[in-house]
This record gives C-alpha cells, structure tokens and sequence, in this order.
C-alpha cells in the first residue's frame, strides 16, 4: 500500500536563485492539478528553481554534459509512489519565454510539467517523442488556471 503524506503528495518549492521571488503556493497547485490529471502516484515531489550555471553543474556532474538546460529531473522512486526532484532554470525559462514570445510565468509553468512528464516516464530522446511531451504540456497549460502568477521579477 502507498504511504502518502497525510496531505497527499508532499510538495516542496525551494528558489535559490535571487533575482526572482517565487509563489509556492501557485507552483504546488500546479504540480497537484498535472499529479491529478495523469493519474500519477506520487509521495514527494521537489521542485527547485535555480539560474543557468546551477543547472549547466548539474547537467555537467550528473548527466555528463557541459551545457545550459532548461529544466534537469532526477527520479528518486524506490517501490510504490514516485519521488523525485524538479530542477528549473530560470534564466532559461526567461530566454525562452522571450523567444517564443510566451509570458514568463507561463514558460515556467511549462518546464514544471515537463520535468512532471518525465516522472512519469515520458522521454524528450527523438523529435516524435519531444512533439508528444510538447503536446501534453500544451494540454495541461490549456487545463490548468494559471490566473495565480508562480514567479514574479
């Protein structure tokens, strides 16, 4: 039997990167609304907010490659229920909302579903499978309220 929080799944948000102020609240109901709509299991989830040259590190130490990367998830699950860890550049997000001419808070949104996604088993390895993550994500920015802002300058 899965053991769960006695709130259901324990959600940390943690920002250690100091020229953004994150709203916890918006990012854990966010990540409960994507927990919901995929039917995921899940016991604790971490999600980290952090500049580019904390996730080039990570990229670097963990997955042997010395690039900037937008979002970084580690799969922590031992048995039932799935734990893991959510790391998301902010600097990144920023370029990348600017790029696509998308607001911030909601490229931000989009990186928390994809390292969510890929809890979930979902890989971004090929083109088809990127245009699929792609397509989830679009239909949980669609279905969830973004109305609460997650990130503020």
């Amino acid at each position: 039997m899965l053991k769960q929080h006695p709130m259901g799944t324990k959600i940390d948000v943690n920002n250690i990167h100091s020229r953004f102020k994150i709203h916890p609240d918006a990012v854990k109901k966010l990540v409960r609304a994507v927990l919901k709509a995929e039917k995921m299991r899940a016991r604790e989830i971490s999600v980290v907010f952090a500049t580019d040259e904390y996730l080039r590190k990570l990229h670097r130490d963990f997955l042997k490659n010395d690039r900037y990367t937008d979002v970084i998830t580690f799969d922590l699950s031992e048995g039932e229920g799935i734990e893991g860890e959510i790391y998301v550049s902010l600097d990144r997000a920023r370029y990348f909302a600017r790029e696509y001419q998308e607001p911030f808070h909601r490229e931000v949104a989009r990186l928390v579903i994809h390292g969510l996604l890929h809890l979930k088993g979902y890989s971004d390895a090929t083109p088809a499978q990127r245009q699929e993550m792609h397509q989830r994500e679009n239909q949980h920015l669609k279905n969830v309220s973004l109305n609460e802002k997650m990130v503020d300058f």
